[in-house]
């Protein structure tokens, strides 16, 4: 499609609406006030289609192709989605991580990992990473550091189960992490 047919999409979408709505377009309030509902609506149908595809298993990576962004962005654009921030609310002492939160503190992982971490495993979690697949990145961090034995500290224990619970991800893994302190 290109753009002069998604006008012309809009355009006829704006007039049907008008006559269901028996409003007039040459009212520029009305106009406005029927565009903005167009607007909404299909803000809320892009929501339940990245809803949907994430579902199905749709990377964050494959959606920022999509619409042309970043993955990070669309991350956090579709936070609310229930398979990023549903557990979120009950984080640890009343702390409440926020989806921008999660992206800063997962995304620091890997780096402060690195030397405790398979060479291969490492570029599979920055992939993870720059993919936005926060709590993916979380998990496989954990299983991988409580298979090899690697030694965590008790604060990056924490984090970890943290950033867990905040994705919605069993935190099992961290309760078989080799804690140092």
């Amino acid at each position: 499609m290109t753009g002069d047919d998604i006008s012309d999409l809009i355009q006829e979408s704006l007039v049907i609406l008008a006559e269901r709505r028996a409003a007039w377009l040459g009212d520029d309030k009305a106009a406005i006030r029927l565009l903005a509902n167009l607007v909404d609506k299909a803000a809320e149908a892009l929501a339940q289609r990245v809803a949907a595809a994430r579902a199905t298993g749709t990377t964050w990576q494959e959606i920022a192709d999509a619409l042309g962004t970043t993955p990070t962005e669309v991350r956090l654009r579709f936070a609310d989605q229930p398979d990023l921030n549903h557990a979120h609310r009950d984080a640890p002492r009343g702390h409440l991580m926020d989806e921008h939160e999660v992206a800063r503190r997962a995304s620091a992982l890997p780096d402060q990992f690195a030397a405790r971490l398979p060479a291969r495993k490492l570029a599979g979690l920055k992939a993870m990473e720059r993919g936005g697949e926060y709590g993916e990145l979380a998990i496989e961090l954990a299983a991988t550091l409580a298979k090899t034995g690697a030694m965590v500290s008790s604060v990056e224990q924490r984090e970890l189960h943290a950033l867990l619970e905040a994705t919605g991800m069993p935190t099992d893994p961290v309760d078989s992490l080799t804690v140092r302190d």
